[in-house]
């Protein structure tokens, strides 16, 4: 079970890090827009708030 709940938790944990390399191309020059950048970056706070956030929760699951 411990193999089941760790592989799970690495793939999203990837999959969390390939949306968030895919997500900084928008910081660059390929977006025009400053305020798209602007808010885009909030966007990408969200997500890697939400990433933590589900790590953290496993983790308390896992201990307890």
């Amino acid at each position: 079970m411990v193999d089941w709940v760790n592989n799970t938790v690495q793939m999203f944990n990837e999959w969390c890090l390939l949306c968030s390399c895919i997500f900084l191309f928008n910081f660059t020059e390929y977006c025009p827009y400053a305020k798209m950048r602007y808010e885009l970056g909030w966007w990408f706070l969200y997500f890697l708030y939400f990433n933590l956030a589900i790590n953290v929760i496993i983790i308390f699951v896992t201990i307890y």
